[in-house]
């Protein structure tokens, strides 16, 4: 039974998927009829909705696979190349949405799509396996405001550019720009998105890139094959495949969001013969025309036995040559390779770029390698360093001041007493912004 959604006046709503032959094609003659765009062919999964009021048909909405690219979409994400690629199938589009002529009555299409984003991760689960995270849709400032959709609580982020696909269905000729809006389906929607490690239950979604890309420019992919190289080689025997170019393979892996072995191994698996040529991966002897790429044993081998200090040494010191300065907002990022070893790194929010590692001897030791991370800086030079809740402590925080810096940690439900005291703090303090316009205090406006 549908779940019901209260309206007004004692009207309830309830979504329900349109799944027979004759529900679909009531469906798409009802889009023939009433929408502009008409029906819109399945793209990738597809999910149609319909909203009911008293047992009637009110309003229709289509979703699809998401558009592959939409640079505003990342840049509010935060998403780089990667993780766009692996994990979009978080992300659906809204790319039908129909209020039937003969029910249309004020509030109804705020209500209606409101209730529909509130069912769609639930229906999307049980048709394909996993729940979206976020939702996107596209509207055309020519024919609407898109009214219902901001009081529905989506987000405008700005017009789309095109890329020349179809602009009936994809909304990006860029003779007709359209208005690009975000619906965050689940709490800290562009958190879960952009964090290493998605929970179990999004896994599903996941899409393993083909071909890999390196997340770094020609020149700066062989300084730092040049400075792998020089990281101590402890390995006793089996040295036919270089420390430099299987340390360098390790590093661009989990810059593309790897976080173990395996993930590190098939990165390398699928690297294209012009990048192993570039990272100097050795020849095939049985094809001398084709490199080959480490074994899952080979880098097995190799990190458990690392020289952790040689390899922090070696990564701060291309990170100091290739940083043209400090960026203003860093973040503590703690990455272990299963439980063998780990490091702890600060990165830019901006664009993700490591900017000092710190070795991690084991589980239980980041607090430590967070504030001696800090150290090794010296001067923040007034950056913003955000951590998760396990570097909130005092000493931590002041490390952070005392370099010149200013923090930002994150304080869980379980720290009652401190999160108790930081709600006490501010309850009654004066908003940053004020929320009353400049011009209301001019014209006196209470």
């Amino acid at each position: 039974m549908a779940k019901s959604y209260s309206f007004s006046d004692g009207q309830s709503l309830a979504v329900v998927e349109a799944v027979g032959e004759g529900e679909v094609r009531r469906f798409n003659e009802c889009l023939t009829a009433e929408h502009y765009l008409g029906p819109r062919p399945p793209t990738g999964n597809t999910l149609r909705q319909v909203v009911t009021c008293g047992g009637e048909w009110v309003a229709l909405l289509m979703w699809n696979a998401a558009a592959r690219r939409l640079k505003p979409r990342e840049a509010w994400i935060g998403w780089d190349a990667a993780k766009r690629s692996s994990r979009l199938k978080l992300v659906v589009q809204n790319s039908r949405f129909l209020v039937l002529s003969a029910h249309r009555q004020p509030n109804l299409a705020s209500a209606a799509l409101g209730a529909a984003c509130q069912a769609l991760p639930a229906q999307w689960r049980t048709r394909y396996g996993y729940a979206p995270v976020l939702a996107e849709g596209f509207t055309d400032p020519e024919r609407y405001k898109g009214t219902c959709y901001r009081a529905s609580g989506w987000v405008d982020i700005g017009a789309s550019a095109g890329y020349g696909r179809d602009y009936k269905d994809y909304y990006l000729d860029l003779e007709h720009p359209k208005v690009l809006w975000m619906k965050a389906l689940v709490p800290d929607a562009r958190e879960v998105l952009c964090a290493a490690q998605l929970p179990e239950a999004l896994k599903a979604a996941v899409t393993r890139v083909q071909e890999r890309p390196l997340p770094l420019r020609a020149g700066l992919a062989e300084s730092l094959l040049d400075a792998m190289t020089g990281v101590p080689d402890t390995r006793r025997c089996n040295r036919s495949l270089p420390i430099g170019p299987m340390l360098t393979i390790a590093v661009l892996a989990m810059m593309c969001g790897e976080r173990d072995i395996s993930g590190i191994h098939r990165y390398g698996q699928q690297l294209k013969q012009e990048q192993r040529r570039r990272l100097c991966l050795p020849r095939n002897r049985k094809h001398p025309a084709l490199r080959k790429a480490p074994s899952y044993n080979a880098f097995y081998k190799l990190l458990k036995h690392i020289d952790l200090t040689g390899l922090a040494t070696a990564l701060n010191g291309w990170y100091q040559a290739h940083l043209d300065e400090l960026p203003p907002a860093l973040a503590m990022d703690g990455k272990f390779i299963g439980d063998i070893c780990g490091t702890l790194n600060l990165v830019s929010q901006q664009d993700g770029r490591p900017v000092v590692s710190v070795a991690i001897p084991g589980k239980g030791h980041e607090v430590g390698a967070g504030r001696a991370a800090i150290c090794e800086l010296g001067d923040l030079g007034g950056a913003v360093v955000s951590a998760d809740a396990l570097h909130d402590n005092r000493a931590s925080a002041a490390n952070v001041l005392v370099a010149n810096g200013e923090y930002f940690l994150k304080v869980k439900a379980n720290q009652k007493t401190m999160r108790r005291q930081a709600e006490n703090k501010h309850r009654n303090s004066t908003p940053l912004f004020s929320t009353r316009s400049v011009r209301s205090k001019a014209m006196g406006e209470p």
